[in-house]
């Protein structure tokens, strides 16, 4: 089993970031390099008046996040940018990936988050926070040794991601923040289950992910949820005995969001 990724401070260099990266995702190509998307932000100023060293971080902190893997995350984005608008169906992919890229997050999500929606809790602290990373630290997670103010900045930022990624409220008070219901689109576990597949997933294996959890999926609700996302004719579940598994409808993760943006656009319309 491999280590546990350490917690960074990362998102001290931004938080959700949902517009700045709806503008890199359109801007996005096969084949860029993250030294041509900052060239390319820099001179056409598509990311407004950010300075030379904000596009740099700008672009930093989307390739991390979504210019690696297979099939790359970036791809995706682009697809629904050239689409869609940075809210909805955009924003909830977003989460997935930089949950993914920011272990940090994705933990506070999974072991504050949910559990204090779960028993009615109606706010975050920044405390919260704090507390989550100041553990971490005692119990080895944290990269390096972090000062005071780096917890408390660092736990502010947290905070502050999870509203703009919809999860918290704006500050109802000093630090407090309310927590506000959120449900991920169907739409939205279906492309994890595509994703999930064209990284090879066994069914064993795509039903025990964690990224369900991040989405508010408790474990014993995966294959539930799969079977009503069936229902819409975006894969089939299909058991015999103990044997389960799934036919997928579309070839590849690139045909459901081809599908899903036309089905979108025509909505908004």
């Amino acid at each position: 089993m491999s280590p546990e990724p350490l917690f960074s401070a990362a998102l001290n260099k931004g938080q959700a970031l949902l517009s700045e990266s709806h503008q890199l995702a359109i801007h996005w190509q096969p084949g860029v390099t993250t030294r041509t998307l900052i060239d390319e932000a820099r001179n056409t100023g598509y990311l407004g008046r950010a300075t030379e060293n904000r596009i740099q971080d700008l672009v930093r902190v989307f390739s991390r996040r979504y210019m690696h893997g297979q099939p790359l995350p970036a791809a995706h984005l682009h697809q629904l940018a050239s689409e869609l608008p940075v809210t909805g169906l955009f924003t909830e992919i977003c989460l997935i990936h930089t949950a993914a890229a920011h272990p940090e997050l994705d933990s506070f999500i999974r072991e504050v988050y949910w559990p204090a929606y779960y028993a009615g809790q109606r706010d975050l602290s920044k405390d919260a926070a704090r507390e989550f990373f100041a553990d971490a630290q005692q119990k080895g997670r944290i990269q390096g040794e972090w000062s005071e103010g780096l917890l408390v900045r660092t736990a502010r930022r947290l905070t502050g991601t999870l509203t703009e990624f919809g999860l918290l409220g704006a500050p109802s008070g000093p630090g407090v923040r309310p927590i506000r219901p959120f449900q991920p689109r169907s739409e939205t576990l279906v492309y994890l289950a595509y994703w999930f597949r064209e990284q090879g997933l066994d069914m064993a294996a795509l039903l025990a992910h964690s990224h369900w959890q991040l989405l508010g999926i408790k474990p014993a609700d995966v294959l539930p949820t799969l079977r009503r996302l069936a229902l819409h004719d975006w894969f089939t579940v299909l058991t015999a005995g103990d044997l389960l598994r799934l036919e997928w409808h579309y070839p590849t993760t690139a045909a459901l969001l081809d599908d899903l943006t036309q089905r979108r656009v025509h909505a908004i319309a």
